[in-house]
C-alpha cells in the first residue's frame, strides 16, 4: 500500500514539475489555442499559461477575434489565485482574482442584428435538446472571492447608434464574506 502511494504521488510530482517547465507550459497554451480557434472558428491565441497547483492559474496573452477578424477581446494577464485547502469542504475560496492590460470592443457589424460576440454562445451551445432531471440531493458549492484587481482596462461599444469607450487606469476591491 506504501508502495502504491510513493508512486502516485512520484507520477502527480513528475506531471507538477512538467507543468512548470516553459516548453510544456508552450505546449499545452499551443493545443488550447489551436482547440479554440476551430471550435470558434476565429483566431484564439494563448501566449502563456502558469499553473500553479497549490495556488492558482495565470493565462498571458489571451487574444479573441471576431468574425470580422477585428480584435474582440485581449487580456495582457488574467490570473485567478485560491485557497486549495477550501476544496475539500466543497468552497472555491478565490483570494484574488486579477485581470491586466485588457481590451474589450464590442460592435454591431453593418447590416447585421447582432453583436459581433454572438458566434461565442453559439459554438458552445449544445445541439442536445433533451432535458435531464436535476440532481436535487446534491449539496451546492460555496464561492467566496476576497479580492479583484483590475489594471489598465478599455472597453469600447459601439450599437444601434450607441457608441461608448470606458477606460479604468485601476481598480481594487476588497469583499467580506
Amino acid at each position: 500500500m506504501l508502495l502504491f502511494f510513493a508512486v502516485l504521488f512520484a507520477l502527480w510530482l513528475i506531471v507538477y514539475i512538467a507543468f512548470r517547465t516553459p516548453p510544456v507550459q508552450r505546449y499545452v497554451t499551443g493545443l488550447i489555442g489551436e482547440q479554440l480557434s476551430k471550435q470558434l472558428n476565429t483566431k484564439v491565441t494563448l501566449e502563456g499559461v502558469d499553473i500553479d497547483w497549490f495556488n492558482g492559474i495565470e493565462l498571458g496573452g489571451v487574444y479573441v477575434e471576431d468574425q470580422q477578424q477585428d480584435t474582440l477581446l485581449y487580456v495582457g494577464l488574467l490570473g485567478a489565485y485560491i485557497e486549495p485547502a477550501a476544496l475539500l469542504n466543497k468552497t472555491a475560496s478565490i483570494r484574488l482574482i486579477e485581470v491586466h492590460d485588457t481590451y474589450v470592443n464590442v460592435y454591431q457589424p453593418e447590416g447585421d442584428t447582432t453583436l459581433n460576440f454572438a458566434f461565442i454562445p453559439e459554438a458552445f451551445a449544445s445541439e442536445d435538446t433533451t432535458t435531464t432531471p436535476e440532481d436535487t440531493t446534491a449539496s451546492a458549492w460555496k464561492i467566496e472571492l476576497y479580492q479583484l484587481l483590475l489594471d489598465d482596462i478599455r472597453f469600447d461599444y459601439q450599437a444601434d447608434g450607441t457608441d461608448t469607450s470606458l477606460a479604468l487606469n485601476q481598480l481594487s476591491m476588497l469583499f467580506e464574506s
